[in-house]
Protein backbone atom coordinates (compact mmCIF):
# COMPACT_ATOMS: atom_id res chain seq x y z
CA UNK A 1 0.00 0.00 0.00
CA UNK A 2 1.48 3.31 -1.12
CA UNK A 3 0.38 6.77 0.32
CA UNK A 4 1.91 9.69 -1.65
CA UNK A 5 1.28 13.18 -1.47
CA UNK A 6 3.66 14.26 -4.44
CA UNK A 7 3.20 18.19 -4.77
CA UNK A 8 7.08 18.37 -4.10
CA UNK A 9 7.94 14.56 -2.26
CA UNK A 10 10.85 15.30 -0.22
CA UNK A 11 10.46 12.30 1.60
CA UNK A 12 10.50 8.62 0.73
CA UNK A 13 9.61 6.55 3.26
CA UNK A 14 8.74 2.54 3.74
CA UNK A 15 7.08 0.77 7.12
CA UNK A 16 7.80 -3.03 6.80
CA UNK A 17 5.17 -4.43 9.47
CA UNK A 18 4.46 -8.15 9.65
CA UNK A 19 0.46 -8.76 9.03
CA UNK A 20 -2.30 -7.08 10.18
CA UNK A 21 -1.66 -7.72 14.52
CA UNK A 22 -2.22 -4.73 17.25
CA UNK A 23 1.39 -3.81 16.75
CA UNK A 24 1.28 -3.10 13.06
CA UNK A 25 -1.85 -1.07 12.88
CA UNK A 26 -0.51 1.07 15.40
CA UNK A 27 2.80 1.65 13.50
CA UNK A 28 0.94 2.25 10.32
CA UNK A 29 -1.63 5.26 12.51
CA UNK A 30 1.62 6.34 13.88
CA UNK A 31 3.68 7.01 11.02
CA UNK A 32 0.37 8.49 8.85
CA UNK A 33 -0.03 11.17 11.66
CA UNK A 34 3.54 12.04 11.40
CA UNK A 35 3.51 12.03 7.84
CA UNK A 36 0.24 14.10 7.45
CA UNK A 37 0.88 16.55 10.32
CA UNK A 38 4.93 17.23 9.75
CA UNK A 39 5.54 16.51 6.02
CA UNK A 40 2.64 17.75 4.95
CA UNK A 41 2.42 17.29 1.17
CA UNK A 42 6.37 16.33 0.72
CA UNK A 43 6.31 12.42 1.43
CA UNK A 44 5.25 9.08 -0.44
CA UNK A 45 4.89 6.43 2.22
CA UNK A 46 4.80 2.27 1.13
CA UNK A 47 3.84 -0.06 3.57
CA UNK A 48 5.33 -3.22 2.97
CA UNK A 49 3.86 -6.32 4.76
CA UNK A 50 6.16 -9.25 4.87
CA UNK A 51 3.88 -12.03 5.95
CA UNK A 52 2.80 -11.47 2.06
CA UNK A 53 6.55 -11.75 0.24
CA UNK A 54 9.09 -12.28 3.21
CA UNK A 55 12.07 -11.99 0.55
CA UNK A 56 12.02 -7.85 0.83
CA UNK A 57 13.35 -8.08 4.45
CA UNK A 58 16.49 -9.34 2.50
CA UNK A 59 16.73 -6.22 0.08
CA UNK A 60 16.77 -3.92 3.44
CA UNK A 61 18.40 -6.35 5.67
CA UNK A 62 15.51 -6.19 7.95
CA UNK A 63 15.63 -8.43 10.86
CA UNK A 64 12.77 -6.89 13.56
CA UNK A 65 9.60 -5.53 12.57
CA UNK A 66 8.33 -2.87 12.63
CA UNK A 67 11.00 -0.98 10.99
CA UNK A 68 10.34 2.78 9.73
CA UNK A 69 13.14 3.46 6.62
CA UNK A 70 13.48 6.64 5.24
CA UNK A 71 15.22 6.68 1.81
CA UNK A 72 15.23 10.14 1.33
CA UNK A 73 16.04 12.50 1.84
CA UNK A 74 19.97 10.66 2.25
CA UNK A 75 21.52 9.32 3.94
CA UNK A 76 19.24 6.78 5.05
CA UNK A 77 17.93 6.28 8.65
CA UNK A 78 16.11 3.19 10.26
CA UNK A 79 13.77 3.44 13.13
CA UNK A 80 13.31 -0.15 14.78
CA UNK A 81 10.51 -1.42 16.96
CA UNK A 82 7.73 0.42 18.58
CA UNK A 83 6.63 3.45 16.47
CA UNK A 84 4.05 4.66 18.59
CA UNK A 85 5.77 7.91 20.44
CA UNK A 86 5.47 10.58 17.87
CA UNK A 87 8.41 12.50 19.20
CA UNK A 88 10.84 9.11 19.05
CA UNK A 89 9.52 9.02 14.89
CA UNK A 90 10.43 12.79 14.38
CA UNK A 91 13.91 12.45 16.02
CA UNK A 92 14.53 9.13 14.15
CA UNK A 93 13.58 10.60 10.50
CA UNK A 94 15.39 13.91 11.74
CA UNK A 95 12.54 15.99 11.18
Amino acid sequence: MTKENNDNIKYILELYINGESFISNRAIKSVEKVCENELKNNFKLTIIDLTKDPKLALKENILAVPVLIRQLPLPKRQIIGDLQDYERILKGLDI
